[in-house]
């Protein structure tokens, strides 16, 4: 059985539903990106209500790694590399 996380960092003032929402949009439309030859998520997406969503590159197969945020440069200034292996 194979265990896999999916990890929302949200930035700004935003709800925890309007962030599972943005994140399940950006799910929804599945991993149309490919780094490395891995296909993952779109890295930058905008949503119709001005959320972007940040993808992580997938270093860990087991997780994905999603920051939800108002800002167009906010969460890519604070996307830390120090936890790739989460």
């Amino acid at each position: 059985m194979v265990n896999n996380r999916i990890i929302i960092t949200v930035t700004d003032n935003i709800s925890d539903q309007t962030a599972i929402e943005s994140v399940l949009a950006v799910v929804k439309a599945g991993k149309i990106s490919n780094t490395k030859g891995k296909d993952q998520y779109c890295f930058a997406t905008t949503i119709t209500n001005g959320t972007v969503v940040y993808a992580r590159c997938k270093y860990n197969l087991k997780s994905d790694s999603f920051i939800v945020s108002k800002d167009n440069n906010h969460g890519i200034k604070n996307w830390s590399d120090k936890n790739e292996n989460d």
